[in-house]
């Protein structure tokens, strides 16, 4: 489980380590006896509530998220407004700063590089939900 939240709004740095099972996953080209027509992709799916307040921390859960054939190498969480997050765990613990309406999408890659991207919309509000 990784655990992210901001206090402030402030740009920011991120480093990101790209996580790689297979030559298709980094984005090289693959050896010419290279088949991957058997690969299923994965389905991207998380859970995460609709509403929410601000400063309150809740989880994003993509472990509903399947690869038929593999398993899942990583999950990317976008969030609106704040950097990339890839991790290797499904479970995103997290706290919005500012109220609004946010968009939130998750990518999984599979251990063959095939991705898939799932989306859903939170509300921030300034009071308890």
């Amino acid at each position: 489980m990784i655990e992210h939240s901001y206090r402030y709004h402030a740009l920011r740095l991120l480093l990101l380590t790209v996580l790689c099972g297979t030559v298709s996953a980094c984005g090289d080209d693959p050896p010419s006896d290279f088949d991957d027509s058997d690969n299923v992709p994965p389905v991207a799916a998380f859970d995460a509530p609709e509403t929410v307040a601000v400063g309150e921390t809740f989880i994003f859960d993509a472990s509903l998220s399947q690869d038929e054939d593999g398993e899942i190498a990583s999950f990317i969480f976008e969030i609106e407004a704040e950097p990339l997050i890839q991790t290797r765990s499904p479970e995103l613990v997290f706290a919005f700063d500012a109220s609004g309406t946010f968009e939130v999408a998750l990518t999984v890659i599979d251990d063959r590089g095939t991705k898939d991207t799932a989306r859903r919309t939170i509300n921030v509000t300034d009071l308890e939900p």
